[in-house]
């Protein structure tokens, strides 16, 4: 996917914290698949398999446990841009890649930030963006051109906040499934070919133009040249994109809850599937530490 670094990357020369990183688009990007399975998992389990009657009683109540820690993360951050980003620091012109030319500013030098995609003035740039990050937004795409990356990770926020406002719908119609293996495995099957269809979605980068690096400040500025990596990054922080994967774990809960692996008779053989899993996962992340490119095939390009 696109991705940006706020600071120099080793690996590659061409990324700065204050420009987009032309990164790989990739179907199957394993941490955040993890994460967000396991986020459908607990949310189902603290509920203990019992139906939520309360809408806003839930929402709130989940949202004022990560509000306060995540709007601390907001203001440290803050303090971090208004640091290193000042406005005689800051250059207006924006670049869906690294461009040098894009950077300069009007004293010779280089600006240590820049615009969103949608130019603005040091100003409302940083007030759209405080806002944006403030409301959670930053994964939509229609927020995102308008704010900088101050805290890019927090996208993770972004879209579990979505995902709380749509999960009673999707746990209060398993509670009714609970313990009934035939509907359980049906349900597996609607969010594995939801979780295949969102897949395919973000798959279609491969069918645009081919997208390259390059130093053309027109190419790096033009929309069109970038849409591929555009899309990707686009489709893959859209918040809607994870829910099948959310479901997925809720879904894995209820198994849980039907099989009760622990007071079965073959919990034995839970416990050595369960311990079969745990080596592949440890495997599959350990092969792409020794080597970044794999799984994914050649044809998909360097993963940077």
């Amino acid at each position: 996917i696109g991705a940006v670094w706020q600071g120099e990357d080793e690996r590659n020369p061409l990324t700065w914290g204050q420009s987009f990183f032309p990164g790989k688009a990739s179907t199957f990007y394993f941490p955040a698949t993890v994460f967000f399975v396991l986020g459908g998992y607990s949310l189902s389990s603290a509920l203990a398999a019992r139906k939520i009657r309360g809408y806003w009683g839930f929402v709130t109540s989940r949202f004022n446990t990560l509000l306060p820690m995540y709007w601390l993360a907001l203001v440290l951050a803050l303090i971090n841009l208004l640091v290193v980003c000042q406005p005689s620091q800051y250059s207006s012109n924006f670049s869906w890649q690294p461009n040098m030319l894009t950077r300069l500013l009007p004293d010779g030098s280089y600006a240590q930030c820049q615009s969103a995609p949608v130019e603005l003035p040091y100003g409302w740039w940083l007030f759209l963006t405080l806002l944006v990050y403030f409301l959670g937004m930053q994964a939509w795409f229609f927020a995102f051109i308008l704010a900088g990356w101050i805290l890019y990770y927090s996208w993770f926020f972004s879209v579990y906040f979505f995902v709380l406002l749509v999960f009673m719908w999707m746990h209060n119609s398993m509670v009714s499934s609970r313990g009934k293996g035939r509907e359980l495995l049906l349900w597996g099957l609607v969010y594995t070919f939801g979780v295949m269809l969102s897949a395919f979605a973000l798959g279609a980068y491969f069918f645009f133009p081919p997208w390259e690096e390059t130093f053309n400040v027109e190419e790096a500025k033009s929309l069109s040249y970038n849409f591929a990596n555009v899309y990707a990054l686009a489709s893959v922080l859209f918040p809607p994109y994870w829910i099948p994967v959310v479901g997925s774990g809720v879904v894995a809960y209820f198994v849980y809850d039907w099989a009760r692996p622990a007071q079965s008779h073959y919990r034995a053989i839970y416990a050595i599937a369960c311990d079969l899993l745990s080596i592949f996962f440890l495997v599959f992340q350990l092969m792409m530490f020794i080597d970044i490119d794999w799984p994914y095939p050649s044809f998909t390009g360097k993963m940077y």
